[in-house]
């Protein structure tokens, strides 16, 4: 979650790759596509293509082509699909993803102010990527009663 003032957003000279690439560090593993990553962020489709290209030049994401499978009426469709992933290769990778991670901290109170809504929370624990630490199994663990499901799902997709 960014701050009201957004240090990075004013540093890179651009909200859109700001929120972009922020996403991307604090979801170090995911792959997505343009699509994806403009709903994540709240960018348009058209920026979020603009900017990913523009990361992709500075090496700091790469392209991968992939194939999605689907059914539909019964039918295997194959449909060859760009997406998008942070590249492990980038030699500035771990100083970028500290940097990020220092200027975009997430703060505790606002993670508490957004999941409060989804029922009567007894315990939050953050981990994982929160924390800056991607390989743990878990990021975020609630312990509450009554939650509304619904309301927690959109809850975790806002912090994401």
């Amino acid at each position: 979650m960014a701050a009201k003032h957004d240090f990075l957003s004013a540093f890179i000279g651009s909200p859109a790759r700001a929120r972009i690439l922020r996403a991307f560090i604090m979801n170090e593993n995911e792959m997505v596509t343009v699509a994806q990553a403009s709903k994540r962020t709240n960018v348009s489709p058209r920026e979020a293509l603009r900017e990913l290209v523009a990361l992709e030049k500075l090496g700091i994401v790469k392209k991968i082509k992939t194939i999605i499978t689907s059914t539909i009426k019964g039918k295997k469709k194959a449909k060859p699909e760009m997406v998008w992933a942070l590249d492990p290769a980038f030699k500035h990778l771990r100083s970028l993803s500290a940097f990020v991670r220092e200027v975009s901290p997430v703060r505790y109170d606002a993670v508490v102010d957004t999941l409060r809504r989804t029922g009567k929370i007894s315990t939050v624990v953050l981990s994982g990527s929160f924390m800056g630490d991607p390989s743990r199994p878990a990021d975020i663990v609630l312990a509450g009663d009554a939650m509304n499901e619904r309301r927690l799902e959109s809850a975790v997709k806002a912090l994401e």
